[in-house]
């Protein structure tokens, strides 16, 4: 048992030093890498360029996953205002009910 705590030990020490290297590491960019840079390489005629020089297969997955999470949001997003709808539906009936 005691083998577990020492190694459940070492395993959260890597894990806290990973993390504050990361740390270290984001702070150090955010101090040497200026916002145009980062805003430069996010342009949208920049990343449309690139999209477009990648493979086909990779363009059609990403326009398949697009589309499924954006029909999966939509479709969800109803569903839900179609539950809350029926809801207060049924709350007007039931008071329409009780008289009140």
């Amino acid at each position: 048992m005691a083998h577990l705590a020492a190694a459940a030990s070492a395993a959260a020490r890597r894990a806290a030093e990973g993390l504050r290297a990361a740390v270290g590491q984001l702070r150090q960019d955010a101090q040497d890498v200026h916002w145009r840079d980062v805003a430069q390489e996010f342009a949208p005629k920049r990343m449309w360029r690139e999209f477009r020089g990648k493979s086909v297969r990779t363009q059609a997955f990403v326009a398949i996953t697009a589309y499924t999470a954006t029909t999966t949001g939509m479709m969800y997003g109803y569903l839900r205002y179609s539950r809350s709808k029926a809801l207060r539906q049924h709350q007007l009936v039931l008071k329409a009910i009780r008289g009140e």
